[in-house]
């Protein structure tokens, strides 16, 4: 077992060679999977475990936050969101009706 500083050096020791299996965050495992042309192949496994949302930080007295709220309870409201989602194959990170504030 290695610890690596970051997921893009965890990926790169995992298309050398130098390690079997890593773990990242679903999202970049998922990219990583379908959109890198390694000579070795990978899988990522189907489910996430222990996942948790991010969050997106707006400087305090900016005015962002209102806006940025009603973009995204839009976007949730009309599937945008799911279709991104889907579009990127991380249907399994959803909001699944948790709050967006």
């Amino acid at each position: 077992i290695q610890e690596t500083q970051d997921a893009p050096n965890a990926l790169l020791q995992l298309q050398s060679g130098r390690a079997v299996a890593v773990v990242v965050d679903f999202p970049v495992a998922v990219i990583w999977a379908t959109q890198k042309n390694t000579s070795k192949p990978v899988e990522v496994l189907p489910n996430q475990y222990q996942s948790s949302n991010w969050g997106i930080a707006v400087a305090k007295d900016s005015g962002l936050k209102a806006p940025f709220q009603k973009a995204m309870d839009a976007i949730v409201a009309n599937g945008t969101y799911a279709a991104i989602l889907k579009t990127w194959n991380v249907e399994a990170g959803a909001l699944n009706g948790k709050k967006t504030s």
